[in-house]
């Protein structure tokens, strides 16, 4: 695993086989599949088939778009009310007393969105795991298809700083530059070329900065780059030290990988922009760029 300074919300595969029977662990597997589609831009197809078929031992799994977004928002993957994002974790058996491990699959981003959203509610005891289930797989290490399901537990709603932001908190950046506006997806995209996937109109918003959530990953073992290189990258972006960032995607969900590894490097003051691309491309009157 590599190592970060201080504690930060990350584990090993290692630490996780070792503490797999730990009856405090609940352990979920966040596999979502995000499909090309003509019609929507992208159809997200749940992992919850493939999980039934192989999981870690004790994992269950949590859909993402059906389960914890916001269920009346005309967007994808919004956070509920904090309240209700509470009570349905809580039925999946997160308790105030339980620490919680995060994973995927697919893209790591699946993990990393759950993760931010236990945070906006105060919840400091959940982790990723560190190259998620393909770097669990490639060390041979154990899977079933037995189905564990955890029992209900009582969560409580914290005190903590909001992890998200709404669309005026973006054009307050835009027109103040009081915040770095943080774009996470993939070069192409943040430029707009032709014959790219976007989300009603190429580009990204205007005065934003690139950092794709894939750069931030050892591209051999899928592992989240050491501290140095983190805080290289985001240097080299234009990233300085204490100021505001918001980080945006297409949905809200890259972006928090983006997100929690500024925090990782220091970086105190992070929000996600949760309407992302979906929200802001579909309003002609909100400004983007391109090139």
């Amino acid at each position: 695993m590599t190592e970060y300074p201080g504690n930060l919300p990350l584990k090993s595969t290692n630490w996780l086989a070792a503490n797999l029977n730990a009856p405090e662990i609940r352990i979920y597997d966040c596999t979502a599949y995000l499909l090309p589609d003509p019609e929507t831009v992208f159809r997200v197809q749940s992992g919850r088939d493939e999980w039934a078929m192989k999981h870690i031992p004790g994992a269950c799994h949590i859909n993402l778009e059906k389960d914890i977004s916001d269920p009346v928002s005309p967007l994808r993957f919004t956070m509920p009310a904090r309240s209700d994002f509470a009570s349905t974790m809580a039925a999946l058996g997160v308790g105030d007393d339980t620490q919680v491990i995060l994973y995927s699959a697919t893209h790591y981003m699946w993990a990393t969105r759950v993760l931010w959203m236990l945070m906006d509610i105060g919840f400091t005891n959940a982790f990723l795991l560190d190259g998620g289930l393909p770097k669990w797989l490639a060390e041979k290490r154990p899977v079933t298809s037995a189905i564990t399901l955890y029992p209900p537990a009582s969560l409580s709603v914290s005190s903590a700083p909001p992890h998200f932001v709404a669309r005026d908190a973006v054009l307050s950046a835009i027109d103040t530059r009081n915040a770095l506006l943080v774009n996470a997806l993939p070069p192409e995209q943040f430029r707009g070329d032709p014959d790219t996937i976007h989300h009603g109109r190429p580009g990204r918003i205007a005065s934003s900065i690139n950092i794709p959530a894939n750069t931030l990953l050892d591209p051999q073992t899928g592992v989240l780059r050491p501290h140095d290189e983190l805080a290289e990258i985001f240097a080299s972006a234009g990233v300085s030290a204490d100021q505001p960032i918001i980080c945006y995607c297409g949905g809200g969900v890259s972006a928090t990988c983006v997100a929690l590894a500024l925090k990782m490097t220091g970086q105190n003051n992070v929000s996600v922009y949760d309407g992302s691309m979906n929200e802001w491309a579909a309003d002609p009157d909100l400004p983007m760029q391109t090139g």
